[in-house]
């Protein structure tokens, strides 16, 4: 009962009395680097292949990951984990939080694969969202070969999507994002749910199992009304480039410059 009933208190703090806009630590970050926020609270960015992590406790901790080529996407997958993909080289690694490669690194070609652009990691236990551009495909890859891989074929014939810009795992949906169209939803085996019209989605984010995006530099709260129909609800920050929500607190990317409020 209180998991049902504390997403509904939160949505109803944010419409009646909003964010305290404290600012509470900020971050320099260079031109280009790609940055995230574990559970722990650790603060991490990787620039020209080199992972830095500010963590939680003011240490700083740095480490090369060269032999990867250009990173395409940097994850989270929980406070012990992170996730490094690398398009170029079509190889998906893992790190610790010590920056200590943690297993083999998989190798996406030799899995099969022609073209994968987007990941995502799954709250399922050893499991990750692939989509294979070339053919279309969303695949819920078992990196355990023990577990089953469910796969959604031709997911651009299927559903009339353009191009995939963000596949983000919120609860238990997946939530698909094509900017020039809007967002579609999936179960957590890959079966369509629900589509969203709303184009021009830069990044999107869950926060007990609610969606929040970013359009045209605002951040909002998509509220889900009966009718199948939703309106988005302003949370009061503008000019954003990027956000990740931790905790009681929302990073927020300006320029070269992450801030951290606390609400």
């Amino acid at each position: 009962m209180l998991n049902k009933i504390f997403p509904l208190f939160l949505s109803l703090c944010w419409a009646f009395i909003g964010f305290s806009q404290e600012l509470v630590q900020s971050y320099e970050i260079p031109d280009g680097a790609q940055w995230n926020v574990n559970g722990r609270g650790d603060f991490i960015y990787i620039h020209k292949n080199q992972v830095v992590v500010n963590t939680a406790d003011n240490r700083t901790l740095k480490q090369s990951i060269k032999s990867l080529g250009e990173i395409a996407q940097f994850e989270v997958v929980n406070s012990l984990k992170y996730l490094v993909f690398s398009f170029e080289q079509q190889m998906i690694c893992f790190f610790d939080n010590s920056l200590s490669n943690m297993d083999d690194c998989l190798d996406l070609d030799e899995m099969g694969f022609i073209q994968v652009t987007k990941v995502a990691p799954s709250s399922q236990a050893d499991k990750l969202w692939l989509y294979d551009e070339v053919n279309s495909n969303l695949v819920l890859y078992a990196v355990n070969v023990q577990l089953q891989t469910q796969n959604v074929q031709n997911l651009k014939g299927m559903l009339d999507i353009n191009e995939v810009s963000e596949i983000v795992e919120i609860g238990n949906r997946l939530a698909v994002v094509d900017q020039s169209k809007g967002i579609y939803l999936f179960d957590q085996y890959g079966t369509f749910l629900q589509f969203l019209n709303l184009p021009n989605v830069q990044h999107i984010e869950g926060l007990n199992n609610q969606i929040l995006v970013l359009v045209e530099g605002e951040i909002s709260i998509v509220k889900s009304q009966l009718d199948g129909s939703f309106e988005l609800q302003g949370l009061g920050f503008n000019e954003v480039q990027s956000f990740r929500f931790n905790g009681d607190s929302v990073f927020i990317q300006k320029k070269n410059r992450i801030e951290k409020y606390r609400f």
